[in-house]
């Protein structure tokens, strides 16, 4: 049998035959296109954004090299995006199973059982579903642990606030040398205990002053995010600067400050700390009669910086 003719060479051979008065027939194809009627080949399936984004969070990313590494966090943000998966670094580290990437070191220092949880869903029971409210912190010691965190939370906001129950920590390690990244996210049952949570930003842990902010979602170079996190953060510095503000009047409305006893400067120092930082520091300079000092705004600056290191007692 000869070989196919192209769309072409038909043409051609119907213009030379017409020459000649003749009719040309093109012979049959060997295979017939395929159509409804006659295609009876499955079709594969097509993997939506979920199972794609999926996927892609199984890839082997210490085997790729800067650039391959590049394009692949650009992969997995768009795909986030196009599945709705807000937070991409939890719902990353969320599908991994015990050795199989980054582990998850909960404040009582046991596993996260995410296997148990895998197990139970491959058993066929629809997994627990869960709506957390979601903080990230970050800028802390690689020697902290997801205790110590713990631990500083429960002593700043009272052990009726935050609970084992209440609040969980992940402490975010490296996958091959299982250290810490410096890093973490603290889930939470209750939106009004992530706000409580949000008021020691700027607080200090273990010689650093950490970032507590709420959790931006996945997609971590989409415009989308990027938007997200400075609205957040300007929402969080007006909230920050509201609550100083507000100290401030409720002790001159008890007449314990004056109006202009403490200048702009250090002002402007409280609203770069907590709120519990602010209140402990103006309760000790009333205590030592600080107005009395001969320069009360410097004197107040130093007891600041003294308590956001040593931190605050409850």
């Amino acid at each position: 049998m000869g070989a196919k003719k192209t769309a072409a060479q038909i043409r051609r051979m119907q213009k030379r035959a017409a020459g000649r008065g003749e009719d040309y027939t093109p012979p049959p194809p060997a295979n017939p296109p395929l159509t409804a009627e006659n295609d009876t080949t499955e079709a594969p399936e097509t993997p939506n954004a979920l199972q794609e984004l999926r996927a892609a969070t199984k890839a082997d990313v210490s085997s790729m090299n800067a650039k391959e590494r590049r394009h692949h966090k650009r992969k997995l943000a768009k795909l986030a995006e196009a599945a709705g998966v807000e937070d991409l670094d939890t719902f990353i580290e969320a599908g991994r199973d015990g050795d199989d990437g980054p582990e998850e070191e909960d404040a009582d220092g046991s596993s996260s059982g995410r296997g148990r949880k895998r197990a139970r869903r491959l058993d066929g029971k629809p997994p627990e579903i869960n709506n957390p409210y979601i903080i990230f912190v970050g800028q802390i010691s690689y020697s902290t642990t997801s205790q110590a965190i713990f631990d500083h939370f429960q002593k700043e906001l009272g052990e009726d606030v935050i609970t084992p129950a209440s609040a969980k920590v992940r402490l975010l390690t490296d996958s091959k040398t299982k250290k810490s990244r410096g890093m973490a996210f603290v889930e939470l049952d209750d939106p009004k205990v992530m706000y409580d949570c949000l008021k020691l930003h700027r607080t200090h842990l273990n010689g650093r002053r950490i970032n507590v902010e709420r959790s931006a979602g996945g997609g971590k170079n989409s415009e989308r995010r990027k938007l997200k996190i400075q609205n957040q953060r300007e929402q969080q510095e007006k909230m920050m600067s509201n609550t100083v503000d507000n100290i401030l009047e409720e002790y001159r409305s008890k007449g314990d400050l004056q109006e202009g006893e403490l200048d702009d400067g250090v002002v402007g120092l409280f609203k770069r700390h907590s709120a519990h930082v602010v209140d402990a520091a103006i309760q000790e300079y009333l205590e030592a009669d600080g107005k009395d000092k001969k320069n009360p705004s410097a004197y107040l600056t130093a007891i600041v910086g003294r308590i956001a290191v040593e931190g605050t007692t409850k």
